[in-house]
């Protein structure tokens, strides 16, 4: 179960690590890394688990492949966590997507279901 703690101890779970490493790679600005590892740490409170549960509720080490119902549960999971979040719809599904980054370099392919934004023309866009 995870709650409030430290960005310290929140960085020793093996899959942050995993994700650091990637995201180090990629972002120079520490606040770019800073703000995806605040959201995984919201994240974890709402969902009451820590890091390395959510990988290992979702992730089969045997088969190596995803288990599909709780990988649905959590793309809904983090569908109901940004809803919560303060801001335009935009910024929190870039929120979604960052969270799903997480799990993504811990081997599990989200597919979080987006909302669909209509064109007052009738161009749907998805």
């Amino acid at each position: 179960m995870m709650e409030k703690q430290d960005r310290a101890q929140l960085e020793t779970y093996k899959s942050v690590q995993i994700w650091l490493k990637e995201l180090r790679g990629r972002y120079k600005d520490p606040n770019e890394i800073n703000l995806r590892l605040e959201l995984l740490e919201k994240f974890c409170e709402f969902v009451t688990k820590n890091p390395d549960e959510l990988v290992n509720e979702v992730y089969n080490f045997n088969t190596h492949k995803p288990k599909l119902k709780k990988r649905d549960f959590y793309n809904e999971r983090i569908n109901k966590f940004i809803e919560g979040l303060e801001g335009i719809s935009s910024i929190r599904d870039t929120y979604g997507n960052m969270l799903e980054g997480f799990f993504i370099f811990n081997g599990i392919k989200m597919f979080r279901n987006r909302k669909v934004w209509s064109h007052p023309g009738g161009v749907t866009l998805k």
